[in-house]
């Protein structure tokens, strides 16, 4: 029987089983198997830290195959696992990080993407928390720096000159991905020179378009996972942590945040959900401008993708970490 030129038409209700199927079999399986191969295909990629090659010493390797291999602290976290996912174990009264010297590869001066997958536990609430940084105030060697503040937001900074920065934070726009202890956050920053800092916590996006500098200045700071400044240590795990010297657009972060999650299910609270019967999720953007070094304060824009109203609200907050 000869082929139709012309396909059949498409039947939705058959798409729409076969897309809830598809769902179904996107399990944590799934995700594992597929999810180092996404990643190593990300542009820019300067390393991966996925705490599952580590050597009798303690040494973490380089899953992007370029040799960043992280050393142990004076004082360095234990490894254990969640399910499928490795992860670095630290306690902040241990003083324990892990840590890469100075080197080209990471003294990344333009476009920058810094990632990680990161625990709570209860000793970092209300403290400076250091996830991935290159940042020391001591000599004003500050680059870029991933944290937690004391007042619990999540923040992104990088300074031009090791001197002043620029930082955009979670303080707005709350919906309920903010900081607790006992969960897992999926947390990214994004620096695009002259234009903008990105945030993203679990599904939401925080953009600071103002005073963005040109460039990041390069740090003789070692990269160091789990503190900052040589102190603020994180008490909590860090699992998954990704640097690129390219800023990821928004769709490439959303994408593997969606992939990445069904391997730490049960452990965060999923974006909210549209109450449209046309669409099944909601992403939420903020944007806010604030001053360098010196100001303390911010206005703010909100929206949500599935619905039409705005808000504008202020808010203070630290926008220099020591």
């Amino acid at each position: 029987m000869p082929i139709s030129p012309n396909p059949p038409p498409i039947n939705p209700a058959l798409v729409q089983a076969l897309s809830s199927v598809f769902v179904k079999s996107y399990s944590a399986t799934t995700t594992w198997g597929h999810m180092l191969s996404m990643i190593r295909m990300l542009p820019g990629l300067r390393a991966i830290y996925s705490f599952s090659s580590v050597d009798e010493n303690g040494v973490v390797y380089d899953y992007s195959e370029q040799g960043r291999a992280l050393s142990r602290g004076t004082a360095y976290p234990t490894i254990s696992s969640h399910g499928l996912i490795p992860y670095a174990d630290f306690v902040r009264a241990s003083s324990q990080y892990l840590t890469r010297a100075d080197e080209p590869g990471l003294s990344i001066t333009g476009e920058l993407t810094v990632m990680t997958w990161v625990w709570f536990d209860a000793q970092s609430s209300g403290q400076y928390t250091g996830l991935v940084s290159k940042w020391y105030a001591t000599g004003n060697q500050r680059a870029y720096l991933l944290y937690k503040n004391t007042s619990d937001y999540f923040c992104f900074s990088a300074s031009e000159d090791g001197t002043t920065l620029v930082t955009v934070d979670d303080s707005t726009c709350y919906t309920g991905n903010g900081y607790t202890t006992g969960k897992w956050f999926f947390i990214a920053g994004v620096f695009i020179p002259s234009t903008s800092m990105k945030l993203f916590v679990n599904g939401v996006w925080y953009t600071n378009t103002t005073s963005i500098p040109a460039s990041i200045y390069d740090s003789t700071e070692p990269l160091n996972i789990g503190r900052f400044s040589r102190s603020n240590y994180l008490d909590g795990r860090t699992a998954i942590t990704i640097v690129c010297a390219k800023a990821l657009d928004t769709t490439m972060i959303n994408g593997l945040y969606s992939h990445m999650k069904p391997l730490f299910s049960g452990d965060f609270t999923p974006p909210a959900t549209s109450s449209s019967s046309t669409t099944s999720s909601s992403s939420t953007s903020c944007s806010y401008s604030t001053s360098s070094s010196t100001s303390t304060s911010s206005s703010t824009s909100c929206s949500s993708s599935s619905t039409t109203s705005s808000t504008t609200s202020s808010s203070s907050y630290t926008a220099k970490p020591p």
